[in-house]
């Protein structure tokens, strides 16, 4: 139901993370794209002063990750291990890993 150009969009506009339906670039800033109206979820500002946990991991998730918590509605994170030591540690960012064959 997202076209390429949508994808795109929100990329060239800096967004480096999205929690569902919501485009944030590394300041955690609201970045404006075209899926956002159409999204199913709260407004960002409507997550503010409750209590949620972004659940993601993955090293291509990582710069993502930093950011979240400056986007301002998170309280918490839920990771596996690898992503969280990268996190702590501050290092960069792991391309995703390749499917295996079936």
């Amino acid at each position: 139901m997202v076209t390429e150009d949508e994808v795109a969009d929100p990329r060239a506009g800096g967004a480096i993370g999205e929690m569902p339906g919501h485009c944030f670039d590394t300041g955690g800033h609201p970045v404006a794209t075209g899926c956002a109206g159409r999204a199913r979820s709260p407004a960002v500002e409507e997550l503010r002063n409750r209590m949620s946990v972004a659940v993601a991991g993955g090293g291509e998730k990582v710069e993502a990750l930093r950011a979240v918590p400056r986007s301002g509605p998170l309280e918490g994170l839920i990771t596996d291990e690898a992503t969280g030591r990268r996190l702590v540690a501050g290092e960069p960012e792991t391309a995703a890993p390749k499917p295996r064959a079936p």
